[in-house]
C-alpha cells in the first residue's frame, strides 16, 4: 500500500492525496454528519471516522476506489464525537477503539464485530474536547470543556479489572490549571512518552513531566515548581502516607487527610477570548485526585485502589507554562524527532518551537551520566554545554532541501528511541546557574494560510508538515527546521479542512 496524506472536511468527505503529485487518489464520503476526527490503526488497514453521534470503521486496505464500511457504533445522545484513536491489544488481535464526546463520557469501543460492541463507558460529567494515546501505549490523556485534564490507565481498559476495583472507571489523576480555564484544545505526548503538551483556548501550552523524572533532575538546578518537593507532590506523598498508616490503626478508623493545594481555584465558565498579554512565563498545575467544582483544588485522601505503582509511576506535574498565541490554539503536535513543537492557531498562523534538551532527553541517559563510571570527557562536555536552546539560525548547517511533492519514503525518521537517547546532551553540572532549563525558544511561525489552521501532521522525519484550514486548503511545508520555509497547496476540498493524518508504512524505515 502507497504512502499518502489523509484530510477530512465540513464538506463530509475524506480525500486521500498523493503527496508526490498533490492529487486526490481515493474519495469517501461520509454522509451521517460532518467529520470531526480520524484515527488510522497501526497496520494501516482500518480507518476510523468519528462524527455528530456515529462512528464508522472502513477497510482501507480494499482495492476499492470506495472504502467500504466494515463497523459501526451509533449514540445519538453523545453529541459530537471529539476525538478518537486505536488501543492497541496486548495480545496483538488487532485494536480497540476510544472516543471522547460532548455529553462527557469516555467510551471503549471492540471494532471487530459489524456493529460494534460498547466495553466501557467512564462518565465525567464535563463535554470532553480532545483525547490521546501514548506512544508506548499505557496512558490515556483526556480534555474537558472546563480545562481538566483526566489521566487514564489503558491496561484496566483491556483486562479484566477484577471484583471489587473501580480503578477502571476512575482516572489515575485529574489536573487543572491555575489563571487558565479554558478549554483544553489538543494534547500530544512526546515520542518517548517522557513528557505531555497541552493546548488550551486561552493560547497557552501548559508542558507536564512525569514526577518520577523531575526527580532525577532534583541536582541540576531546576526550579522549584518542577522539584520533587512542590505543593502537587509533597500533599500527594503526605496523602499516601497518613492513608497507609489509617489502614494499620488497630480500630481501623480512617482518619481525614485533606490537604489543600496552594493556588488552586475553582473551575467556571470557560473563557472565549485569547489572554491579555501580561508576561507570565510559568503557572503550576493544579493537581488533585478529586476536584469539588465550586471549592478549592485538594488533594484528598486516596482510597486503597489508587495505592498502586501505576499510580505512583504516572504522577504528572507542569514544568512549563508558556503562552504561544493570543487566540485559541487548536492543535499541538510533536516532532517525532522530540525537536520541535507546532501549534495551529486561530490567528491562522503556525507556530515553531525548539524543545528544550531537558524535557527531549529520556531518564536512562540521565543515570547514565551521573553514573560514577562516565568517562572524565563526557563530564566536561557535560559542564560546557548549554540546555537552554537557542534558535536555529540561517548560518547553521541545513538538512537537504525538500519539495513537498516528494515521495513519503523519503521521511524517514532514521532513529528511534535508542538513537534519540544517544544523541541527547548531558545536564549541566550540580550548582550550575540556570535561568530556566524548562525555556522553549520560538522558531519563525509558518504564515499562508487565510482562515483558522486546524490541524498538523509531521513526517516521520520532522521535516516535512501538513497542515489543514478553514481557508479549504491543504499546506505542505517542507524544510520547517530553517528559516525559509516552503510550502505546496493541496485543493479539492470545498468546506473547511479539520482533520489531516499521515498514512506512511513505518515498518519500511525499521520502525514497529
Amino acid at each position: 500500500m502507497s504512502s499518502s496524506i489523509i484530510t477530512a472536511s465540513y464538506d463530509r468527505q475524506v480525500r486521500f492525496w498523493d503527496p508526490v503529485s498533490g492529487r486526490t487518489i481515493r474519495n469517501l464520503v461520509f454522509a451521517d454528519s460532518q467529520i470531526n476526527a480520524l484515527s488510522v490503526s497501526k497496520d494501516r488497514c482500518r480507518l476510523a471516522v468519528a462524527g455528530h453521534g456515529i462512528i464508522r470503521y472502513y477497510d482501507i486496505a480494499s482495492s476499492s476506489q470506495y472504502p467500504p464500511a466494515v463497523a459501526t457504533f451509533e449514540c445519538s445522545s453523545a453529541g459530537n464525537f471529539t476525538a478518537i484513536g486505536h488501543m492497541p491489544l496486548d495480545s496483538g488481535a488487532g485494536s480497540l477503539l476510544f472516543a471522547c464526546s460532548e455529553d462527557g463520557a469516555l467510551r471503549i469501543l471492540d471494532p471487530r464485530q459489524a456493529s460494534m460492541s460498547l466495553l466501557k463507558e467512564c462518565t465525567t460529567g464535563v463535554s470532553m474536547t480532545c483525547a490521546t494515546l501514548s506512544q508506548d501505549g499505557r496512558l490515556l490523556i483526556t480534555g474537558s470543556q472546563i480545562g481538566k485534564v483526566s489521566v487514564w490507565y489503558c491496561k484496566s481498559f483491556i483486562e479484566d479489572a477484577g471484583a471489587g476495583s473501580t480503578i477502571s472507571t476512575k482516572p489515575l489523576q485529574e489536573l487543572s490549571f491555575p489563571g487558565d480555564h479554558t478549554a483544553i484544545r489538543s494534547i500530544s505526548f512526546s515520542p518517548l512518552s517522557n513528557w505531555v503538551a497541552i493546548a488550551t483556548n486561552a493560547g497557552k501550552v501548559h508542558c507536564l513531566a512525569f514526577s518520577k523524572d523531575v526527580h532525577h533532575r532534583d541536582g541540576h538546578n531546576v526550579p522549584a515548581a518542577s522539584a520533587d518537593a512542590s505543593p502537587q507532590r509533597s500533599a500527594f506523598l503526605s496523602a499516601n502516607s497518613q492513608h497507609q498508616r489509617s489502614l494499620s490503626d488497630a480500630a481501623g478508623q480512617a482518619s481525614d487527610n485533606t490537604s489543600v493545594v496552594s493556588g488552586g481555584q475553582p473551575g467556571g465558565t470557560p473563557v472565549r477570548e485569547g489572554p491579555t498579554p501580561n508576561g507570565s512565563a510559568l503557572d503550576d498545575a493544579t493537581t488533585s485526585l478529586s476536584t469539588p467544582a465550586n471549592t478549592q483544588a485538594v488533594v484528598t485522601k486516596p482510597p486503597s485502589m489508587l495505592l498502586s505503582k501505576e499510580q505512583k509511576e504516572w504522577f504528572l506535574e507542569c514544568v512549563q507554562t508558556m503562552t504561544c498565541h493570543y487566540k485559541y490554539i487548536l492543535k499541538v503536535a510533536i516532532s517525532p524527532d522530540g525537536k520541535l513543537l507546532a501549534t495551529c492557531c486561530a490567528d491562522y498562523t503556525i507556530g515553531l518551537w525548539t524543545i528544550p534538551k531537558l524535557l527531549a532527553r529520556p531518564t536512562e541517559v540521565e543515570d547514565m551520566l551521573k553514573s560514577p563510571a562516565a568517562s572524565p570527557k563526557a563530564s566536561e562536555a557535560a559542564a560546557t554545554e548549554v540546555t537552554s536552546p537557542a534558535p536555529l539560525a540561517s548560518t547553521a548547517p541545513l538538512p537537504p532541501a525538500l519539495s513537498p511533492k516528494v515521495s513519503m519514503s523519503s521521511m524517514s525518521p532514521q532513529r528511534d528511541a535508542a538513537s534519540l537517547a544517544a544523541a541527547s546532551v548531558a545536564s549541566p553540572p550540580v550548582g550550575a546557574k540556570l535561568a530556566n532549563p524548562y525555556e522553549f525558544a520560538a522558531l519563525k511561525p509558518l504564515q499562508g494560510h487565510t482562515r483558522w489552521v486546524w490541524d498538523c501532521a509531521f513526517s516521520p522525519c520532522s521535516t516535512v508538515l501538513v497542515t489543514v484550514s478553514s481557508d479549504n486548503h491543504v499546506r505542505v511545508w517542507s524544510n520547517v527546521h530553517t528559516d525559509k520555509p516552503k510550502s505546496d497547496i493541496f485543493v479539492g476540498h470545498t468546506k473547511p479542512v479539520v482533520c489531516v493524518l499521515l498514512d506512511v508504512d513505518r515498518t519500511r524505515f525499521g520502525e514497529t
